[in-house]
């Protein structure tokens, strides 16, 4: 007997045991039905739990891309790299455009995007080939001719070297730097230098070939040779973990402003811009007589002069085939304030001379510089005497002659000499250096680079 809605049935009778047979049937199909819902609900809710995740990685995927297109939008405004963030539909994106270590001129743009909450994450990475380079990281930087630094002379910033490294003492006095120090090649040398921590960047390392009479306070020690008057930390480098000897000799560095940015001729960027202006005949002097002027973009066909504490400001690059020549104190070359935070540039393919408190200086702004060229291969190529403000120098083919108490951002040339109470310190916004300056940029994706990471 069983009992069938409350009720018990004999299952002795056919017609009984013919019925307890027929509910015993519907009771194990409804049995079987319910474990085949309940399959079928487990799989419709893992099918809706992953539509869910690829409408997530379908939106962190667009978020990447609006990174991506952002980062161009803004480059072709100001083509300098840096990091930026936004966030877009709820998704949090992170954008980093770095120059390549191999061209200035191009930038790798990695767009990163991440939705809260979920494991969704698409990083999409882009190249792109700008008309400026990506910025100075050095306060000097040598070719072969190297760093000569009287006792009183000193570097706060990084030093980059092709040649030597050379310092001297007088009495208590020394040549100082406070940063990394690297004297490239076989040749390579750090001769009577005190070198301490940088407390922007925090470099304070030396890395040459041989390392003489040079004291490393707080950093290493990393060459093939060095000499018993050496000190790091304090100690000599008999049993010193903060020595490394037998390590590779730094390689030769090209000039952080490249060739093609200053070649004189029609191709290079300085020239090509210059010349998009009308040329300017003969001399072009600014004094009494003229007053102050404006200049810019052009090719003067003779030399510059600014004598009598009078102003040119530059509206455009200007390339001298001349010398120039900047007399009498107060005398000065900027950048007009409209510029805001792009720089510009002045070249010229004679030597170039500031004597006592003349100036050279940007638009004002705070990310604004002069960068100042002299493709002479004379010694000096360029005499800077002090009162430089927001100026960058550069002598690729001559000596650099810093005097009379400077206190400069950056000094770059084949070689430097820094004479007494000269000081050189880096300002980190040179990382962000921006010329051509004034009016947008041009921006050319390289659509072969695009790739998902």
């Amino acid at each position: 007997m069983i009992l069938v809605l409350g009720k018990a049935v004999e299952l002795g009778s056919p017609s009984n045991q013919d019925g307890a047979i027929a509910i015993m049937t519907v009771m194990w199909v409804s049995v079987f039905s319910l474990a085949i819902l309940g399959t079928v609900s487990t799989l419709a809710v893992g099918e809706l739990q992953m539509g869910g995740a690829e409408v997530a990685s379908e939106r962190t995927y667009y978020a990447a891309e609006a990174g991506l297109n952002q980062t161009l939008y803004d480059l072709i405004r100001n083509p300098v790299p840096g990091s930026s963030s936004l966030t877009v539909d709820g998704v949090n994106v992170n954008v980093d455009a770095q120059p390549d270590a191999v061209n200035p001129f191009r930038l790798i743009i990695i767009s990163k995007a991440t939705e809260p909450g979920t494991n969704s994450i698409r990083t999409l990475e882009l190249a792109v080939v700008t008309s400026s380079f990506g910025g100075i990281h050095s306060a000097v930087q040598t070719g072969g001719g190297g760093l000569d630094m009287d006792p009183e002379a000193e570097v706060r910033g990084n030093v980059y070297a092709n040649g030597t490294i050379t310092g001297k003492v007088q009495g208590s006095k020394k040549s100082k730097i406070l940063g990394d120090v690297y004297s490239s090649g076989p040749i390579g040398q750090v001769n009577n230098i005190d070198v301490s921590e940088d407390p922007q960047l925090h470099g304070k390392d030396v890395h040459a070939h041989d390392i003489v009479k040079t004291n490393m306070q707080d950093g290493s020690a990393y060459y093939t040779n060095i000499d018993g008057a050496s000190r790091v930390g304090g100690q000599p480098c008999s049993s010193n973990p903060l020595c490394f000897p037998g390590f590779p000799d730094p390689v030769v560095t090209p000039y952080e402003i490249p060739y093609d940015y200053y070649k004189p001729v029609a191709g290079g960027t300085l020239y090509d811009q210059a010349a998009a202006g009308v040329s300017t005949p003969g001399d072009f002097i600014v004094d009494n007589s003229t007053g102050d002027r404006s200049l810019g973009p052009t090719i003067v066909q003779g030399d510059l002069e600014v004598k009598k504490g009078k102003i040119l400001t530059l509206t455009g690059t200007v390339w001298v085939q001349g010398k120039i020549e900047i007399e009498d104190p107060n005398s000065t070359i900027n950048v007009v304030a409209t510029y805001n935070e792009n720089s510009e540039a002045l070249v010229a393919e004679g030597a170039i001379k500031m004597k006592n408190n003349a100036n050279i200086a940007g638009s004002g702004h705070p990310l604004s510089f002069l960068l100042v060229i002299s493709l002479s291969n004379a010694s000096p190529a360029m005499e800077v005497r002090n009162n430089t403000s927001s100026a960058i120098f550069f002598a690729p083919n001559g000596k650099l002659e810093l005097i009379n108490g400077n206190d400069l951002n950056n000094a770059t040339g084949d070689m430097v000499h820094l004479n007494n109470n000269v000081v050189v310190t880096y300002d980190q916004k040179l990382a962000f250096l921006t010329i051509p300056g004034g009016g947008s940029k041009v921006v050319t994706p390289e659509k072969t680079s695009w790739k998902e990471k």
